[in-house]
């Protein structure tokens, strides 16, 4: 009898250990073996990483993205126009689906341009082009929209994303 304790004290402890140890919580990261990367064509701007958009009233802009397979398998991607949203831990992210109206939101960056599905096989690249309509008003501030990139099919997990800033008159946004 004093043994069977021993062992279960035992499985207790060491369930205890094994839960405070890991963190079985996971973030979820770019796609793996995928590429996004937008292509700027002002060739004077240090920016890279996202678009920004000076905004004229009912304009459209072409955005293009070149997205990179460098994986061993065929995906099914989705590029899918979101609005920012800001996540429980304080972060941007544009995986959220923002309708006009919801938050107080004016515009929606997702009814300004296509979502697009492509097929991507290993070791290719595919350039897309997205027409962006811009509102036929002047913005007050900034639209904080981007691109959500993932596989459809689930055989590559995680998500991509890249930003694209839309003002009218380019001033620092926020702070003081």
């Amino acid at each position: 009898m004093k043994r069977k304790g021993m062992y279960l004290i035992s499985a207790v402890f060491f369930i205890f250990i094994m839960f405070t140890l890991f963190d079985f919580n996971y973030v979820k990261a770019d796609i793996n073996g995928v590429t996004v990367t937008p292509l700027i064509e002002d060739g004077n701007s240090d920016i890279t990483d996202r678009f920004q958009i000076l905004g004229d009233n009912d304009k459209v802009r072409t955005l293009k993205l070149s997205i990179g397979n460098f994986g061993t398998r065929k995906l099914r991607l989705r590029v899918v126009p979101t609005n920012a949203t800001t996540s429980m831990d304080g972060k941007i992210v544009y995986t959220d689906n923002v309708k006009v109206g919801q938050y107080g939101l004016k515009y929606a960056f997702a009814d300004m341009t296509k979502p697009q599905t492509i097929l991507l096989r290993p070791n290719r690249t595919k350039d897309l082009v997205f027409k962006v309509k811009l509102p036929n008003e002047k913005i007050k501030g900034l639209i904080l929209g981007g691109f959500n990139i993932y596989d459809v099919s689930k055989v590559a997990p995680g998500n991509s994303n890249v930003p694209v800033w839309i003002t009218d008159d380019n001033k620092p946004v926020g702070g003081y």
